[in-house]
């Protein structure tokens, strides 16, 4: 059966949009985000529309978002940058609205639902996505779908203590952020650097830039080793800005290297046994800004019980 969908990543600034027909994605253009409900009722209400017109009746509406969304309940919890949004059943009030079907899941989950999918975790059916930007999420699959635990909370690795024992009491996000570290070494020479022009000094030899990545790097290696033997996934995808940098994967898989080294060495020394540490297979997000809309798709097809041999090939995206 042929599907047409309107897919929907509702972000800060912006919302994407994409109709979903025979396994290609048709991205529209995007629309900046209303300043209110109503406003936001009405871009989903025209871009479904618009769809409609260009090629047919729309089956239902795939949406990525931000906050902890509960789809046993409709409702959005937590808090974004979107306040509207929150605290009342919007997946009800959208299909009121809009006539159709919609799923909604939180943005992160989208993302890493593409990456199992279609994507860099698609060689097997566990993965971790770890989203590296101005500050930690990820996501947490198992089986093909997400581990939204107990509070929803599953993938928040952000919350996690940093490692460095001159930084306890401070988060993932506060220590392994890019914007984080920027924002500290630009502090400390009196200049405002991004966190790429800091990793390319510390590729170039600046010292400075150097201990600031070189920590950066080892507290989120070691969260990875940490991480492989929690879940012990299939692969540990690195996804946000900064996985675009080519010197992020070297950087961290030499780190995590010296970590399992450290350990085997320290176990060969108290225990008199070697041990042959689990080697996490990292790689890099694949799908980056279009993550979220193949995402939502995914999680439309599994909430509502749906097959289709347009799942089984990585998609077309034009």
């Amino acid at each position: 059966m042929m599907r047409r969908l309107l897919v929907v990543d509702l972000g800060g600034t912006a919302i994407k949009l994409g109709s979903w027909e025979a396994g290609r994605l048709t991205k529209m253009t995007p629309v900046t985000t209303p300043q209110n409900l109503e406003g936001y009722y009405q871009v989903l209400i025209d871009a479904k529309k618009q769809v409609e017109s260009d090629a047919g009746p729309v089956e239902g509406v795939a949406i990525s978002s931000p906050g902890a969304v509960d789809q046993s309940t409709g409702i959005i919890g937590g808090a974004s940058a979107i306040p509207y949004i929150h605290n009342f059943p919007i997946q009800q009030e959208l299909e009121k609205g809009l006539g159709v079907p919609v799923t909604i899941e939180n943005d992160a989950n989208c993302a890493g639902l593409a990456e199992c999918q279609f994507g860099a975790g698609r060689f097997g059916n566990s993965m971790l996505l770890l989203v590296i930007g101005s500050g930690i999420g990820g996501a947490v699959i198992f089986n093909n779908h997400i581990w939204h635990g107990a509070h929803l909370s599953g993938g928040e690795f952000g919350y996690m203590l940093a490692q460095h024992p001159a930084d306890n009491g401070l988060t993932l996000s506060n220590m392994c952020s890019p914007v984080a570290m920027a924002k500290s070494f630009s502090a400390k020479k009196g200049r405002e650097y991004s966190g790429k022009a800091v990793f390319d000094l510390a590729a170039a030899g600046e010292a400075d830039a150097q201990a600031a990545v070189n920590l950066l790097i080892g507290n989120l290696a070691s969260v990875i080793y940490n991480l492989q033997y929690s879940f012990d996934p299939d692969r540990i995808v690195l996804g946000g800005g900064v996985s675009r940098n080519p010197h992020l994967l070297p950087l961290l898989e030499a780190a995590e290297k010296k970590i399992r080294e450290k350990i085997t060495a320290n176990e060969l020394k108290l225990s008199g046994v070697k041990f042959n540490l689990l080697r996490p297979k990292l790689a890099v997000s694949q799908f980056h800004a279009d993550g979220n809309l193949l995402g939502a798709l995914v999680n439309y097809y599994q909430m509502r019980g749906l097959s289709g041999d347009e799942l089984n090939q990585i998609p077309e995206v034009r």
